[in-house]
Protein backbone atom coordinates (compact mmCIF):
# COMPACT_ATOMS: atom_id res chain seq x y z
CA UNK A 1 0.00 0.00 0.00
CA UNK A 2 1.41 3.12 -0.92
CA UNK A 3 1.05 6.34 1.66
CA UNK A 4 1.77 9.69 0.92
CA UNK A 5 3.38 11.77 3.43
CA UNK A 6 3.45 15.59 3.10
CA UNK A 7 5.35 17.62 6.08
CA UNK A 8 6.20 21.41 5.72
CA UNK A 9 9.80 22.52 4.89
CA UNK A 10 11.22 24.25 7.72
CA UNK A 11 13.24 23.21 11.13
CA UNK A 12 10.76 20.54 11.84
CA UNK A 13 10.86 18.84 8.31
CA UNK A 14 13.80 16.19 9.46
CA UNK A 15 11.98 15.47 12.57
CA UNK A 16 8.98 14.69 10.63
CA UNK A 17 10.69 12.76 8.29
CA UNK A 18 12.62 10.93 10.48
CA UNK A 19 9.26 9.46 12.84
CA UNK A 20 7.40 8.72 9.65
CA UNK A 21 10.31 6.44 8.61
CA UNK A 22 10.13 5.42 12.17
CA UNK A 23 6.65 4.82 11.88
CA UNK A 24 6.81 2.82 8.29
CA UNK A 25 9.54 0.07 10.00
CA UNK A 26 6.30 -0.94 12.00
CA UNK A 27 3.84 -1.40 9.85
CA UNK A 28 4.08 -4.11 7.30
CA UNK A 29 3.42 -3.53 3.56
CA UNK A 30 3.60 0.25 3.49
CA UNK A 31 5.80 2.10 1.53
CA UNK A 32 5.88 5.97 1.92
CA UNK A 33 6.23 8.25 -0.93
CA UNK A 34 6.94 11.47 1.12
CA UNK A 35 6.82 15.24 -0.24
CA UNK A 36 7.96 18.30 1.27
CA UNK A 37 5.17 21.58 1.45
CA UNK A 38 6.76 25.02 0.46
CA UNK A 39 4.76 25.97 3.42
CA UNK A 40 1.44 25.74 5.12
CA UNK A 41 -0.99 26.61 2.50
CA UNK A 42 0.70 24.32 0.21
CA UNK A 43 -0.53 21.21 2.19
CA UNK A 44 -3.37 20.63 -0.06
CA UNK A 45 -1.58 20.62 -3.28
CA UNK A 46 0.90 18.39 -2.57
CA UNK A 47 -1.17 16.10 -1.15
CA UNK A 48 -3.81 16.19 -4.12
CA UNK A 49 -0.27 15.66 -6.72
CA UNK A 50 0.83 12.35 -4.23
CA UNK A 51 -2.98 11.03 -4.56
CA UNK A 52 -2.91 11.46 -8.53
CA UNK A 53 0.80 11.68 -9.61
CA UNK A 54 2.22 9.54 -7.25
CA UNK A 55 -0.83 6.84 -6.99
CA UNK A 56 -0.83 6.91 -2.96
CA UNK A 57 -3.97 5.58 -1.38
CA UNK A 58 -4.06 7.98 0.86
CA UNK A 59 -2.03 10.63 2.67
CA UNK A 60 -0.71 11.91 5.86
CA UNK A 61 -0.24 15.52 6.30
CA UNK A 62 1.98 15.99 9.48
CA UNK A 63 1.90 19.90 10.19
CA UNK A 64 3.64 22.05 13.07
CA UNK A 65 0.88 24.22 14.05
CA UNK A 66 1.51 27.50 16.76
CA UNK A 67 -0.98 29.63 17.96
CA UNK A 68 -0.42 32.16 15.34
CA UNK A 69 -1.41 29.93 12.99
CA UNK A 70 -5.10 28.80 14.25
CA UNK A 71 -6.86 30.40 10.78
CA UNK A 72 -4.22 28.74 8.53
CA UNK A 73 -4.62 25.54 10.22
CA UNK A 74 -8.76 25.91 9.73
CA UNK A 75 -8.24 27.33 5.81
CA UNK A 76 -5.35 23.95 5.52
CA UNK A 77 -8.15 21.85 6.91
CA UNK A 78 -11.16 23.19 4.50
CA UNK A 79 -9.04 22.36 1.65
CA UNK A 80 -7.98 19.01 2.75
CA UNK A 81 -11.31 18.19 2.51
CA UNK A 82 -11.79 19.71 -1.23
CA UNK A 83 -8.86 17.65 -1.94
CA UNK A 84 -10.63 14.20 -0.39
CA UNK A 85 -13.88 15.03 -1.82
CA UNK A 86 -12.60 15.53 -5.38
CA UNK A 87 -10.24 12.50 -5.11
CA UNK A 88 -12.24 9.86 -3.15
CA UNK A 89 -9.47 9.48 -1.15
CA UNK A 90 -8.52 10.14 2.60
CA UNK A 91 -5.70 12.89 4.07
CA UNK A 92 -5.29 12.60 7.29
CA UNK A 93 -4.30 15.82 8.97
CA UNK A 94 -1.92 15.52 11.96
CA UNK A 95 -1.30 18.98 13.41
CA UNK A 96 1.53 19.22 16.38
CA UNK A 97 0.66 21.90 18.88
CA UNK A 98 3.70 23.93 20.50
CA UNK A 99 2.28 23.04 24.05
CA UNK A 100 2.15 19.27 22.69
CA UNK A 101 6.07 19.17 23.17
CA UNK A 102 9.08 20.94 24.14
CA UNK A 103 12.54 19.23 23.01
CA UNK A 104 12.79 17.49 20.01
CA UNK A 105 12.99 14.03 21.15
CA UNK A 106 9.39 15.06 22.27
CA UNK A 107 8.53 16.06 18.90
CA UNK A 108 9.87 13.00 16.85
CA UNK A 109 8.48 11.24 19.69
CA UNK A 110 4.88 12.60 19.34
CA UNK A 111 5.19 13.18 15.56
CA UNK A 112 5.89 9.72 15.38
CA UNK A 113 3.15 8.37 17.36
CA UNK A 114 0.49 10.46 15.57
CA UNK A 115 2.22 9.07 12.26
CA UNK A 116 1.20 5.73 13.68
CA UNK A 117 -2.42 6.46 14.51
CA UNK A 118 -2.87 7.72 11.07
CA UNK A 119 -1.23 4.79 9.34
CA UNK A 120 -4.14 2.30 11.22
CA UNK A 121 -6.27 4.48 10.28
CA UNK A 122 -5.33 4.46 6.48
CA UNK A 123 -4.85 0.38 7.11
CA UNK A 124 -8.70 -0.27 8.96
CA UNK A 125 -10.00 2.18 6.06
CA UNK A 126 -12.28 0.25 2.94
CA UNK A 127 -10.86 0.67 -0.16
CA UNK A 128 -12.67 4.11 -1.81
CA UNK A 129 -14.60 3.31 -4.86
CA UNK A 130 -12.65 5.77 -7.65
CA UNK A 131 -15.57 5.89 -9.99
CA UNK A 132 -19.28 7.56 -8.85
CA UNK A 133 -22.38 5.31 -8.82
CA UNK A 134 -25.38 6.55 -8.47
CA UNK A 135 -26.81 6.20 -5.23
CA UNK A 136 -29.90 3.50 -4.75
CA UNK A 137 -33.14 4.91 -3.74
CA UNK A 138 -33.24 2.97 -0.41
CA UNK A 139 -30.74 0.17 0.12
CA UNK A 140 -33.03 -3.33 0.25
CA UNK A 141 -35.98 -1.97 -1.37
CA UNK A 142 -37.47 -2.60 -4.65
CA UNK A 143 -36.29 0.43 -7.14
CA UNK A 144 -37.66 3.67 -6.74
CA UNK A 145 -40.76 4.55 -8.12
CA UNK A 146 -41.71 5.97 -11.75
CA UNK A 147 -43.04 9.19 -11.20
CA UNK A 148 -44.43 10.09 -14.96
CA UNK A 149 -44.94 13.09 -16.23
CA UNK A 150 -49.08 14.39 -15.59
CA UNK A 151 -50.07 15.10 -19.41
CA UNK A 152 -51.93 18.77 -19.25
CA UNK A 153 -55.63 17.80 -19.20
CA UNK A 154 -54.59 15.85 -16.23
CA UNK A 155 -52.28 18.95 -14.31
CA UNK A 156 -55.15 21.37 -14.71
CA UNK A 157 -57.57 18.91 -13.23
CA UNK A 158 -57.53 19.71 -9.83
CA UNK A 159 -58.87 23.43 -11.07
CA UNK A 160 -62.15 22.00 -11.55
CA UNK A 161 -64.61 24.50 -13.82
CA UNK A 162 -62.11 27.20 -13.31
CA UNK A 163 -59.07 25.62 -15.25
CA UNK A 164 -59.40 27.96 -18.42
CA UNK A 165 -60.30 30.93 -16.01
CA UNK A 166 -57.45 31.85 -14.85
CA UNK A 167 -58.00 35.62 -14.66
Amino acid sequence: MRVGFVYEEGKNAMVFKAAAAKAVELSVGVEIVDSPAPDLLKVPLVAKRLLTDQSCEAVVALVHASEESHDAIALLHEKIIDVELSERKFVFLEALFDDEWKTDEELFALARSKTIDALRKIIRAPPQQTTPQSPDWMPGMPSAPSLAEPSESEALDFMGDNAGKLF
